[in-house]
């Protein structure tokens, strides 16, 4: 990948904001590098959105700097993380000071060409990418705190400095002064033992509470952790292991199965709307709601060996002994009581469940296997040593339309978030809505401009929300051209999600030939639509037989639109074959890309375009 390339892939990432008294030429170079790349004449600075302020400014400088000050006062209520300069005479006295004063991060000469921009703008690419992944970092070290056990740190005043979200729960503090004397007085048994390491057993409010005191060597500040203990005393940690304790503890018995004849079995346990609810709500209502989720797992499995968790969204229970079908039918059983179960903010949890019977796999295989199903990537060769099992939350749930008009009937009558949801030639049109009417068998929703021109093309569209307990599909019976109303009948759930597709994928513009090499053998065919990952291709029917290509190896060779004096690329990735089988008019041929940097680097500018089509294009329908 050459330096451009590598430029035009981490460019991307970051807001950037060009500032001029005009619009300047070079303001054209700069735009093909990502629709993140804006114009404000410094006059209308003050009307940029501070919630999504640019990460990179390039203010272009006039010969008189009293604009320029004028326009640094406005830009300062930005919280922008860099700032170049653009001026004719940089090596001036009064620029360099300006530069200066205003802590700019380069000074250069105005671009005359692409490569003096690209040079320009390359030079602040390293702090940014660096300051991207710290907040990252940061945001994940967040998460991780507030979903964690409760924790205070107090100062040595006695003074709460610090609390988790969990806390402020737990002691029902919505600021750290409110309730600062009670806390103190439950912490001030442990804080003057005079050990830097304390764990103790209290009582607060009718609660057992354990508590852990940390003290950093200065003695300044102390660390407080606490867990609620249930009526037994038990926090439910002995049962409730991390991730590599769960592996240690997998390994070690099947290290001591000496008869193999004996059943090992795994019971992955996912919530597969989990994201869903982070985003609608928030990290700690989904915790919330995966924690009354493994309460109701313990009390319904029993005599399990190990109980860890192995990603947020998914648990993994340990089993030794019993019979496949008594497993199968606890699981059905635990389906029925889930659905009882009312959790916080009426959320429905979607969980799918997946039982394996370890036989005499080893233990990579076994974490193989795991890995895979998670990811959505699993094939029949991975899972020829295990006997598999797989049922949803939503399988069970009875497809009667009174059971799903009672979901709806809630939705309606709670005002909760619901969304309606189209992939339209690969571009997903999500817009809230809200059920203002239901009729026996149809609903009638509110629906914007935009959505109803894809509902009014597709004649389907999707439901989802944190209440339904899976996706739901409707056919658009008539969309109002006047107002912004939809009427929708035929709702039935989904057995999937439409949000397992793992990357963004887009149909392409015209046909696109593709040569597919298995062995010694080419196949030509037409590119259907592609991700970074895929391509789906199409041959003529009855080529191949059904899953004939299933697994092989392969390699695939093709063209893509670029701005060269050729006009295309030619891309050359290796591949395997996920399927193949006859759809309607053609036969269908999905591969799982391996590109490297630069490939993908096309790929994914190529999709980037095509989606900028594709949104230019509804604009222009509307």
């Amino acid at each position: 990948m050459n330096n451009e390339e590598l430029f035009l892939k981490r460019f991307k990432l970051f807001r950037t904001l060009v500032v001029a008294s005009e619009k300047p030429e070079i303001l054209e170079l700069c735009l093909p590098y990502g629709e993140l790349c804006s114009f404000s004449a410094c006059r209308d600075v003050e009307n940029i959105d501070a919630q999504q302020p640019p990460h990179i400014v390039l203010l272009f400088l006039d010969k008189d700097l009293g604009t320029a000050e004028e326009c640094m006062q406005k830009l300062k209520i930005l919280p922008y993380w860099q700032l170049l300069l653009f001026a004719h005479d940089p090596k001036s006295p009064s620029v360099m000071a300006f530069a200066l004063k205003y802590r700019a991060f380069g000074l250069h000469a105005i671009p005359r060409s692409k490569n003096e921009l690209v040079g320009a703008l390359a030079s602040v690419m390293p702090p940014m990418i660096e300051r991207l992944q710290e907040s990252s970092r940061a945001a994940q070290l967040h998460k991780i705190a507030e979903m964690g056990p409760a924790k205070l740190l107090f100062g040595s005043g006695g003074q709460i400095l610090y609390l988790n979200g969990r806390a402020k729960k737990l002691f029902n503090i919505d600021r750290m002064k409110e309730g600062n004397d009670a806390v103190a007085k439950l912490l001030e048994p442990l804080n003057e033992s005079g050990k830097k390491r304390v764990l103790r057993t209290v009582e607060y409010e009718e609660k057992s509470l354990m508590i852990c005191k940390e003290e950093e060597g200065s003695g300044k500040e102390a660390l407080f952790t606490i867990l609620e203990l249930d009526g037994s005393g038990s926090t439910g940690a002995a049962s409730h292991v991390t991730r590599i304790e769960f592996i240690d503890r997998l390994k070690d018995k099947m290290a001591q199965r000496i008869d193999a004849s004996v059943p090992l079995f795994l019971l992955m346990i996912r919530m597969k709307n989990f994201a869903q609810i982070v985003e609608e709500f928030d990290w700690m209502t989904a915790h919330d709601i995966q924690k009354e989720l493994n309460d109701l797992l313990l009390k319904a499995f029993e005599n399990f060996e190990s109980y860890g968790l192995w990603q947020p969204d998914m648990a993994l229970l340990l089993f030794e002994n019993g019979l496949p079908e008594e497993m199968k039918k606890r699981i059905s059983l635990f389906i029925s009581q889930m659905h009882m179960q009312e959790f916080t903010d009426n959320i429905v949890p979607a969980i799918e469940f997946t039982l394996i019977e370890i036989g005499s796999s080893d233990l990579n295989a076994v974490i193989n296997l795991i890995e895979k199903e998670y990811a959505g990537s699993l094939s029949v060769a991975d899972t020829k040593a295990f006997d598999i099992y797989k049922i949803s939350s939503s399988s069970d749930t009875p497809e009667e339309p009174d059971i799903l008009r009672q979901f709806l009937t809630n939705i309606m009558t709670g005002r909760l978030p619901l969304k309606l949801l189209n992939i339209y030639k690969g571009l997903p049109i999500s817009t809230p809505t809200k059920i203002l009417k239901m009729e026996e068998d149809k609903i009638i929703v509110t629906a914007e401009k935009i959505q109803k021109f894809v509902m009014d093309i597709e004649k389907e569209v999707v439901l989802q929300s944190a209440h339904l307990p899976s996706d739901i599909h409707a056919d658009v019976h008539f969309v109002d051209a006047a107002r912004p109303l939809a009427i929708l009948k035929h709702l039935k759930t989904m057995k999937t999600s439409i949000n397992n597709r793992k990357h963004t994928r887009v149909t392409v513009t015209s046909r696109l030939p593709i040569t597919l090499k298995i062995d010694k053998s080419h196949y030509t065919g037409y590119v259907h639509d592609i991700s970074i990952n895929s391509i789906a291709i199409l041959f003529n029917l009855d080529k191949f037989e059904e899953n004939e290509l299933k697994e092989r190896r392969a390699e695939v060779s093709f063209k893509l639109p670029w701005e060269n004096e050729e006009g295309f690329v030619n891309i050359t990735v290796t591949a395997s074959v996920l399927f193949n089988r006859n759809e309607k008019e053609f036969h269908k041929v999905i591969v799982l890309l391996e590109p490297d940097d630069l490939s993908e680097s096309y790929i994914f500018d190529y999709i980037y375009k095509r989606q900028k089509e594709l949104i230019k294009e509804i604009k222009s329908r509307l």
